[in-house]
């Protein structure tokens, strides 16, 4: 929320709770709404890379996602906690 602050953007961050089964629909409903990215924790983390056109080597690597992006018709999926344990060139 600070970084959003200090350069200047409009950050709304707020809690989605989907359903166990009905993860993708939820990511969907999200994106068809105009929100550009969502953060992702447990149990949906093993599902993320399946919703992206584009996913990470980090991401990849750690087998989990955490982050998706929308821009445009690409989907990014990237694992934010992989840049802690993991040194990996992006």
């Amino acid at each position: 929320m600070r970084f959003a602050e200090l350069t200047g953007q409009r950050l709304v961050y707020d809690q989605v709770c989907a359903p166990v089964d009905g993860f993708a629909n939820a990511v969907a409903d999200f994106r068809a709404a105009g929100r550009r990215g969502y953060n992702i924790t447990v149990p949906f983390k093993l599902q993320v890379a399946a919703l992206a056109t584009v996913v990470t080597q980090r991401a990849r690597l750690a087998g989990a996602c955490n982050v998706l992006k929308f821009d445009g018709d690409t989907v990014l999926a990237d694992n934010s906690d992989a840049r802690v344990w993991c040194a990996i060139s992006p």
